[in-house]
């Protein structure tokens, strides 16, 4: 009897002797949490909705949904797992229609239910083992989310200056 009480044979993880799970799927939800609390923490940094702990599930529900489909495929199951895409994203078009509202006539909540839109395709992406195409694409997706507050504050600096400039010259 092997003493080993966490064991990682052919990418299996073994727990006193008892497979408990893959190697590569620890990898997969560790990747997808970590990457839907970067998005989401961005999200809360600026007072939107949603944050590390909403898009950290929402991404391992989406990186869970290809492992599901493949994991179906190898034990012989035929399906159209195309479709299993489909309706994952059909379903999240409700949950993101709560997000989403018009307030003083100006639309509030699409730049955060699109962030999620995103960070479910990024969760498939994980979920199939493009590991490289999902980085690439959180990237752009916080540097774009990003790029609005540095406008913002850059903005708001150079009015601050140009009241500085005003004061001096009027006293």
């Amino acid at each position: 009897m092997n003493a080993d009480i966490l064991k990682i044979v052919s990418d299996y993880i073994y727990v006193l002797g008892i497979p408990i799970c893959s190697a590569s799927l620890l990898i997969k939800l560790g990747l997808s949490i970590l990457i839907g609390k970067l998005i989401g923490r961005e999200r809360k940094k600026n007072y939107k909705p949603g944050g590390g702990r909403t898009f950290g599930i929402i991404c391992i529900g989406a990186t869970l949904l290809p492992i599901l489909s493949l994991e179906l495929q190898k034990q012989g199951y035929q399906f159209d797992f195309v479709r299993l895409f489909a309706y994952g994203l059909v379903s999240l078009g409700f949950a993101t229609s709560g997000i989403v509202r018009t307030y003083k006539d100006k639309v509030q909540g699409l730049t955060t239910a699109s962030t999620i839109w995103v960070i479910t395709i990024i969760g498939f992406l994980i979920g199939m083992g493009y590991y490289s195409m999902a980085i690439i694409a959180t990237i752009l997706t916080y540097a774009m989310l990003e790029s609005k507050y540095k406008r913002i504050a850059n903005k708001k600096r150079r009015k601050q200056n140009v009241k500085k400039r005003k004061s001096r010259v009027s006293g």
